[in-house]
């Protein structure tokens, strides 16, 4: 990871001078439509304001943006109602937590061990807890 990150951020500081420099040669300070390095620092403060807020999809017929309809067209597997049940109350729980935390839904619980949990209905803990061992051994 360290490797990952010191590799994606090494040529920042190069860019970010390079930009600079460029903005310095195109700015005339004395009109104002021409002063780029003003005009970046406003965009800049209006960017930074602004926050993304992700569309929450349609919890009923499992439509929108990381809704559950998607994922049950892609999946052969036939759910039978206790299981369809299950599928949208466990994807449900994922959304949830994942909004909370901020974290992707895939990072919380990929989708493949929503759609198993859905399959399999354990019936208690122990069994829950079975089938996520299952996984991290795969």
């Amino acid at each position: 990871m360290f490797f990952y990150a010191r590799a994606d951020t090494h040529f920042l500081l190069y860019i970010y001078d390079n930009m600079r420099n460029e903005l310095i040669d195109r700015t005339n300070a004395e009109i104002a439509e021409e002063n780029r390095i003003e005009q970046v620092l406003q965009k800049s403060k209006e960017t930074s304001l602004l926050r993304y807020e992700r569309v929450p999809y349609n919890a009923e017929s499992g439509r929108g943006p990381g809704g559950w309809y998607p994922l049950l067209v892609k999946t052969p597997a036939l759910l039978n109602n206790e299981q369809f049940a299950v599928f949208r109350a466990v994807h449900g729980w994922r959304d949830r937590v994942a909004r909370t935390d901020d974290d992707s839904p895939a990072f919380v619980m990929p989708q493949h061990v929503v759609l198993s949990i859905a399959k399999l209905v354990p019936m208690d803990m122990i069994a829950l807890l079975a089938l996520h061992i299952q996984f991290l051994i795969v």
